[in-house]
């Protein structure tokens, strides 16, 4: 993925709204979700991009009585497939520009202003870096992670975001970090709405800077080592290739880590095979370094999120057989020079696409807004989707185009003969510079 440098100096921000667009950030549409306002059962959605920043400012200033309800920004930029629509998806994501942290500290028994003094603490000691910006959602916390200029959305890029989102929830998840904040897709609240829920008391969301500095990719991924190994202001931190040895796995299981929230809630949390899903769900999590306890605290997240939650114990019992299976066969892996040829038929390998996609019944429409967990037909739509965006076209239409071509030629066959009655078809040959055989061709169409 090459090699970045840290420096003192890069893009600063004046206001909040800067993280999200920005002359540098200008690529793509951030979307917004309007929970207050729905269309057939679904969250009104609108895109805004650099020249829309003063109509999100005035929605986000508005006072608090004629303010927006339970509104939310997207962390990162989207951009138009090639049937010119935009979608909430990463495989339509034009830029990645921020990595977010959503702290439920209210379900560790928090305040959020307790929250946010331990996040002060854990800076101070260089624990977690200082998010560029802290987000009051209401009962809860989020901290906002700006990249410089932001970053384009390679394979290595999309995979290296997600892995430092992990690592840092993993860090804060004794404050309610939220392991789904791995989605790329993701929304967070928009500063200036109202968070209001049914029971609780409404609130106004609000916004505080506090770091002007954007950070790189690198600054960020050195927080994904212990402080004592973290490179030194000036020198070169090299970033991982998700092309080296055993990097891909983990990208792979990263990525099916998220498919597997996001179909929990496509359905709303209606999952049968609950405990398969949540096994799943940890071994992916268990292939990304973190440890037993934030495997156990991630699958008890992650089972808050189905309509019919299992029993404590049978949860953490499942993560940890999860985690123990995913940990055996990495050591086995690595140590097989990571390749899965050769390795012990009785190892316990983690599973193919294809079969989760069997097991949890997953269809082509839910396919659709999935990162890894497709099929073969599903693949094959979206290699086809990006050949169309390239600038490829379609058998029938590159059919049609050689029919023209063909009649086109044959018209100007016919002109010149027409010219030189007694011309060879050599000379035509010459005349039109094409070969004798096309020459022959096209006199059986005349």
């Amino acid at each position: 993925m090459g090699v970045l440098w840290e420096q003192d100096s890069g893009n600063w921000i004046d206001e909040w709204h800067e993280v999200y667009i920005s002359d540098k950030k200008a690529r793509g549409y951030v979307a917004t979700l309007d929970l207050s306002r729905k269309f057939y059962d679904h969250a009104h959605t609108e895109y805004w991009g650099r020249r829309d920043v003063a109509r999100l400012i005035d929605i986000t200033e508005r006072e608090q009585r004629y303010a927006y309800r339970n509104m939310y920004l997207s962390l990162n930029a989207f951009q138009a497939g090639p049937d010119g629509l935009i979608h909430r998806r990463e495989n339509h994501l034009a830029q990645i520009r921020n990595i977010g942290l959503d702290i439920d500290c209210y379900n560790v028994g928090l305040t959020a202003e307790e929250a946010a003094k331990k996040i002060h603490d854990m800076i101070a000691k260089s624990e977690i870096p200082n998010p560029n910006l802290l987000i009051w959602s209401g009962n809860g916390l989020q901290l906002i992670y700006s990249i410089e200029g932001g970053a384009a959305p390679t394979d290595g890029m999309k995979w290296l975001a997600r892995y430092i989102t992990t690592q840092l929830v993993g860090k804060t998840a004794s404050l309610g970090a939220d392991y789904a904040c791995g989605d790329l897709a993701r929304v967070f609240r928009l500063p200036g709405t109202i968070n209001e829920k049914p029971g609780k008391k409404k609130r106004r969301v609000g916004v505080e800077i506090w770091r002007r500095l954007e950070y790189t990719v690198s600054d960020l991924y050195a927080y994904c080592e212990p402080y004592k190994r973290r490179n030194v202001p000036g020198k070169v931190l090299h970033l991982p290739d998700i092309k080296a040895a055993g990097n891909s796995v983990k990208a792979l299981n990263l990525a099916r880590a998220n498919d597997l929230i996001r179909l929990v809630d496509i359905r709303g949390g209606a999952i049968e095979n609950r405990n398969m899903m949540t096994y799943d769900y940890c071994v992916a999590l268990a292939l990304n370094d973190l440890s037993e306890t934030q495997v156990i605290a991630a699958a008890q997240q992650f089972d808050a999120r189905f309509d019919c939650p299992q029993k404590p114990q049978t949860v953490k019992r499942t993560a940890r057989s999860a985690y123990k299976v995913a940990r055996e066969y990495w050591k086995a892996y690595a140590e097989n020079g990571y390749k899965k040829h050769g390795l012990e038929q009785s190892l316990v390998k983690p599973k193919q696409n294809r079969t989760i996609i069997d097991q949890q019944g997953i269809t082509s429409e839910e396919m659709a807004e999935m990162t890894t967990l497709i099929d073969k037909d599903e693949k094959y739509k979206r290699k086809v989707a990006k050949r169309r965006a390239a600038g490829s076209v379609t058998m029938a239409e590159y059919n049609s185009s050689r029919a023209t071509q063909k009649a086109n030629r044959a018209a100007e066959l016919q002109k010149l003969k027409e010219q030189y009655p007694k011309a060879k078809q050599k000379e035509l040959a010459d005349f039109m510079s094409v070969s004798d055989r096309t020459i022959r061709n096209l006199l059986k169409e005349l």
